[in-house]
C-alpha cells in the first residue's frame, strides 16, 4: 500500500513578554490650550513588583499563614507599606478550603482537591498604582514531619529533553522513610526571563480585582507542573539548559530543589518540495536540525496535476539509515527512488554532521522538469 502523508497539527506556543505590574490608575494632568499631559514619577518612587513569602503552599487543615506582601520600585527600593492590599480568591468554592483574613492571614478549613488547588490573589495598591502576584495553596487533611522535596528525574528518564518534545515534571513531596506524601502537589516553577525562551512559561491568571482587568494585572515568569521547549530553537542556540527551581512551604519549612535540563535539537523534522508562487520556482527548506538518531521526513508536495515525481541523492548515502518500520516508498534507506505527488519517505540519521542531499524533478511539464533542489540535514 502507497502510504498518503499523515498531516499533523503542530501547535506553535509563544512565550508572552513580561508585562511591568505597576499600574497607572490615576493620572494627574495640567490643562491648557496645549491639551493635558500626564504626570511624570522618578522609578525610586514608582510600585513596580510585590512579593509574597511563598507563591507555592502546603498546609494542613487547621494551619495559618499570612501572606502579608513586601514590595520595590522600578529602581529597587524597598517598598515597607502600602496604601491598600487585597486577597482575592480565584473561586468562591475556594472559601469552602481556606479563609482570608482583610489582612492576609490564610486559616485552612478544608482538603483541596488534589487537581484543584486554591489560588489565593494579592493585589497591592500605592500611591495609584497596583502590583500582583498569586499563591498557591494545597490543602491536606493531616500533616506529617520530615518531608523532602524532588524534581529529580526517575531512571529510565533523564534531563535531557529533545526540542518541541513536552515533558511534565511533577514533584515528590514525602517523608522517604515512612511514605507519606502529598498527593499530586501543583507547583509554579521558577525560570529566568532567558530560559522562557526555551520554556512556556506559566503567566498567572487573575479575577477582575476592584477596577483592574485581568489583562491590566500583571504576568510572572513561572510554569506549573510543566516544561516545554519551544519551537524556535535555533534563535536561543542549541545545546541549551533550563533550570527547574522549585520552592515550596510544606507545613511551615521551605523546601527548595532544582535540576538542570539541557535541550538538544529535535528528534525530527520535514523536508517539503514544493511550488512558491506561480514564477515556476520550487521551494524547499535549505536545511533541516535534528539530534543524532532523529528522524527526517522527505514530502512531495508538488500538485497532483503537475504529474511530477521526485527522486533524492545523498551525498552519503550510508548515513541516511532505515526507520523501524521501515519507508515502503522511496526505498527504505539511502538514496530515494521515485516519490510521487502527496506521497513521503524517511531516513534516520545516527552520526553527527552535515550531510548534503540533491533532490531531481522527473517528469511534470516545463519548466519544472528537470529541476534540481539542494539541501542539507545538519545532525548535531
Amino acid at each position: 500500500m502507497i502510504p498518503i502523508r499523515k498531516r499533523t497539527h503542530r501547535v506553535t506556543r509563544h512565550v508572552m513578554p513580561r508585562v511591568a505590574i505597576g499600574l497607572w490608575l490615576a493620572v494627574a494632568a495640567c490643562t491648557g490650550d496645549k491639551g493635558v499631559a500626564p504626570s511624570t514619577r522618578a522609578p525610586s518612587e514608582t510600585l513596580g513588583t510585590i512579593t509574597i513569602p511563598a507563591v507555592n503552599i502546603v498546609m494542613a487543615v487547621g494551619d495559618t499563614l499570612s501572606i502579608t506582601p513586601t514590595g520595590h520600585t522600578l529602581s529597587g527600593t524597598p517598598i515597607t507599606s502600602f496604601d491598600s492590599v487585597l486577597y482575592v480568591l480565584s473561586s468562591i468554592t475556594d472559601t469552602l478550603r481556606v479563609s482570608v483574613s482583610s489582612a492576609g492571614l490564610i486559616t485552612a478549613r478544608a482538603p483541596s482537591d488534589p487537581t484543584q488547588p486554591v489560588f489565593v490573589n494579592v493585589v497591592a495598591f500605592k500611591d495609584g498604582l497596583a502590583a500582583a502576584e498569586q499563591a498557591i495553596i494545597q490543602v491536606t487533611t493531616t500533616k506529617f514531619s520530615g518531608a523532602t522535596l524532588s524534581v529529580q528525574p526517575v531512571a529510565p528518564d533523564s534531563a535531557i529533553l529533545a526540542g518541541r518534545d513536552g515533558k511534565s515534571i511533577i514533584p515528590v513531596i514525602s517523608n522517604p522513610e515512612t511514605g507519606e506524601s502529598v498527593d499530586n502537589p501543583m507547583v509554579r516553577f521558577a525560570f529566568t526571563k532567558l530560559e522562557c525562551q526555551y520554556v512556556i512559561c506559566y503567566q498567572p491568571v487573575y479575577p477582575a480585582i476592584a477596577t483592574l482587568t485581568p489583562q491590566q494585572l500583571s504576568l510572572s515568569d513561572y510554569g506549573i507542573n510543566q516544561y516545554v521547549p519551544l519551537d524556535n530553537l535555533s534563535s536561543v542556540g542549541i545545546p541549551g539548559t533550563v533550570w527547574v527551581r522549585a520552592n515550596v512551604l510544606v507545613y511551615g519549612v521551605m523546601l527548595r530543589d532544582s535540576v538542570q535540563y539541557t535541550i538538544t535539537y529535535p528528534l525530527d523534522s520535514e523536508i517539503d518540495i514544493s511550488i512558491l508562487g506561480l514564477n515556476g520556482y520550487i521551494r524547499s527548506p535549505g536545511g533541516v536540525f535534528i539530534a543524532p538518531g532523529g528522524e527526517v521526513l522527505f514530502y512531495n508536495n508538488l500538485n497532483h496535476a503537475l504529474g511530477a515525481t521526485i527522486t533524492i541523492a545523498f551525498d552519503n548515502p550510508e548515513v541516511a539509515t532505515a526507520l523501524d518500520p521501515p519507508s515502503t516508498v522511496g526505498g527504505a534507506s539511502g538514496n530515494i527512488t521515485t516519490i510521487a505527488s502527496d506521497q513521503y519517505t524517511q531516513r534516520r540519521f545516527l552520526t553527527a554532521g552535515d550531510y548534503g542531499w540533491t533532490a531531481t524533478i522527473a517528469g511534470g511539464i516545463p519548466p519544472y522538469t528537470g529541476m534540481t533542489i539542494r539541501g542539507f540535514v545538519h545532525v548535531h
